[in-house]
């Protein structure tokens, strides 16, 4: 009898196992989720790497809100640092391809856009104008930012839970006799 109560607990206990674990979101996704835009407001997003946005701050009296004031070569920049795995939330869709996605809490002017990029198989990546080798231009709470090259290859993440299953064959026994 405790045999099979071991037995029962460990087939319950393997049952329950779920893996979850970040994964991009795709194009692919949210067309096979069949997600719409009431769908993708109800999910938690991340980013996959740090986001250095800088722009320089021309005004002495420039209102500093969501970064800090950092000095370069004597001039003076505004800084805001979205570290990697930093939830956000959508806020809304301009179409099906682009989503913005908000994360400074209570402030919906603040936000950045990404994008499906066929060139990362259908990944929502970070977009900004003017792309070069040294970085893009994005606007972030009505201002222009620059962010550096890397930040091109930031992707939008969700959590996934992949549940596990567990297989097993049940027969009984008929007995033995002599």
């Amino acid at each position: 009898m405790i045999r099979w109560t071991f037995l029962g607990v460990l087939v319950l206990t393997l049952t329950a196992c779920s893996t979850t674990r970040y994964r991009s979101l795709t194009r692919d996704l949210i067309t096979t989720a069949d997600w719409g835009e009431a769908d993708l407001k109800k999910l938690q997003f991340y980013v996959s790497d740090d986001i250095i946005l800088r722009r320089k701050v021309t005004d002495s009296k420039a209102k500093i809100v969501s970064g800090k004031i950092v000095s370069k070569d004597g001039a003076k920049y505004e800084e805001i640092i979205i570290r990697s795995g930093t939830p956000g939330t959508m806020l809304f869709s301009p179409d099906n391809e682009r989503i913005a996605i908000g994360f400074d809490k209570d402030d919906s002017k603040s936000f950045l856009m990404f994008g499906s990029s066929d060139k990362r198989d259908g990944a929502f990546v970070l977009l900004a104008t003017d792309w070069d080798k040294d970085g893009g231009t994005v606007t972030y709470g009505g201002k222009e930012f620059q962010t550096g090259a890397a930040s091109a290859y930031v992707t939008l993440l969700i959590l996934t839970e992949n549940q596990g299953s567990t297989e097993f064959k049940r027969r009984t026994a008929p007995g033995r006799t002599l």
